[in-house]
């Protein structure tokens, strides 16, 4: 466990390094973006007015974090990242609908960016990733995949409530990426979705999360954890419901 952590701390000085030459370009605050996908015009440093609307969004770059040692580009196009698996810190976790809207941010505003390639990925309910040696899990492909954004910049995913493991706080990797042709990287944004702890916590007091026992990393012990990107959930009839909108630069 403690080699996870040091390897996610080795990964968030090099993604650290990229985020800053991004930051120090556009003179931004590094906090989330847009809360309108489609937004014009500028009122003020950062802030845009919605076209035809009096309604204000802040439109600034989402932070960029670690990737972590557990990316593991799998090709999956799917919306439900729950299929094709017994594990049952998987099927029998809490579930979670999360809805993602892109943003291209630039200096005059952001606007909806059609056609990201976002890929989500994180641990069941155990706390174990898929795919991984040293979880053994090589072959698996539980709560791994992508969507393409639409027109409105949004993608959607079925997924579960995250697990814990021992040095971080409970949270979801996201991966943006756009290509200037097919294979070919144009630009690439990685950053983390973090929960509320009050509501980790009631969650984990259940199966199967409870069989992991008392976590020992909150949000406020996480060295990555940024409160910017820190999602607001609702319940739902199956379980719980998140939207975030992403701020990204595509040069």
């Amino acid at each position: 466990m403690q080699e996870r952590k040091l390897m996610e701390e080795t990964t968030k000085k090099i993604t650290r390094r990229k985020a800053l030459g991004m930051l120090a370009a556009v003179g931004a605050a590094t906090v989330v973006g847009c809360s309108s996908a489609n937004v014009s015009g500028t009122s003020g440093s950062g802030t845009t007015t919605t076209t035809g609307s009096s309604s204000s969004a802040s439109c600034v770059l989402t932070p960029e974090l670690t990737i972590g040692p557990y990316f593991v580009d799998e090709n999956l196009n799917r919306s439900d990242l729950t299929t094709n698996t017994s594990d049952a810190n998987v099927t029998q976790g809490v579930p979670l609908s999360l809805q993602m809207t892109i943003v291209k941010f630039t200096s005059t505003g952001c606007n909806a960016l059609q056609g990201a390639r976002v890929d989500v990925w994180h641990a069941d309910a155990g706390g174990v990733y898929s795919d991984e040696a040293v979880e053994n899990t090589v072959g698996q492909t539980y709560l791994r995949g992508y969507q393409i954004t639409d027109s409105s910049g949004q993608v959607t995913f079925k997924t579960i409530y995250p697990g814990w493991y021992s040095g971080r706080t409970v949270h979801i990797h996201v991966m943006v990426r756009t290509f200037s042709s097919p294979g070919a990287v144009a630009s690439e944004t990685t950053t983390q979705l973090f929960f509320d702890d009050t509501l980790t916590d009631q969650i984990f007091a259940n199966a199967p999360y409870n069989s992991r026992g008392q976590r020992n990393t909150r949000n406020s012990q996480d060295n990555i954890y940024n409160s910017a990107t820190q999602l607001s959930l609702q319940s739902s009839r199956s379980g719980y419901a998140g939207a975030i909108t992403i701020g990204i630069q595509t040069a």
